[in-house]
Parts: structure tokens; sequence; C-alpha cells
């Protein structure tokens, strides 16, 4: 059984990979969306 001090430790690098997670996407999206303001797309 997981023990309480083992979940304390496992939570900062379980926060830093979603964080991780968070980045990469707004950075996929603002890519996305620069590439269709530059090709003059709308939509």
């Amino acid at each position: 059984m997981l023990s309480f001090e083992t979940l304390l430790q496992v939570l900062p690098k379980a926060g830093m990979g979603w964080l991780g997670v968070f980045v990469v996407t707004v950075v996929i999206i603002l890519a996305v969306e620069l590439l269709n303001w530059f090709s003059g797309r709308q939509g």
C-alpha cells in the first residue's frame, strides 16, 4: 500500500510533468495560431 511520505515525494515530480504537458500544449496552440495568421486563413 502507498505510504503518505511516498505520495508527498512523488507529487512535485508529477506536478512538473503536468506543467510540462500544459506548456507544450500552449506552445503548439500558439504555433498553429501564428501559422494561421501568417497564411491569412481565418477560422
